[in-house]
């Protein structure tokens, strides 16, 4: 499915006649399925980190749930956590940071990345993304 992620979202509802914002923590059936089919999980996190208004904070809720892989559901929980904590600039930072480090690797390692990333003090700091990259994957944050 092309579109914007908020047109998928906006399909999601056509289709199954469902509200996502009403949906906060219960997809289930086939809402679930339709989302899981339609939003590539990295596709929100993006769009969480661009728009951080109350639907993208559901948008980003809802995916947390849709884990394919129980290996991976640890790392989906504390990605999604800290985007419900996150701040404005720090949403702003992840942005800058994630347009040079994110587009060639995998989905898995994407959010590996996040995760590190968000639990780093450097979120902050006023270095470059690469340096900044370096010391996320040499896990020293």
């Amino acid at each position: 499915m092309t579109g914007s992620i908020a047109e998928k979202l906006q399909r999601v509802e056509e289709l199954y006649e469902v509200d996502v914002d009403d949906q906060i923590g219960l997809p289930t059936g086939l809402l679930r399925h339709a989302v899981l089919n339609t939003i590539h999980l990295i596709e929100l996190v993006k769009f969480f980190i661009e728009e951080g208004s109350y639907f993208k904070a559901v948008s980003a809720n809802l995916c947390k749930r849709l884990s394919r892989e129980k290996n991976t559901e640890k790392i989906y929980d504390q990605v999604f956590e800290a985007f419900k904590e996150s701040t404005y600039l720090k949403r702003q930072r992840l942005r800058q940071i994630l347009e040079v480090m994110i587009p060639g690797l995998d989905e898995f390692r994407q959010l590996e990345y996040i995760t590190h990333l968000l639990s780093s003090n450097y979120i902050y700091e006023q270095i470059s993304a690469t340096e900044l990259a370096e010391k996320v994957w040499s896990k020293d944050i």
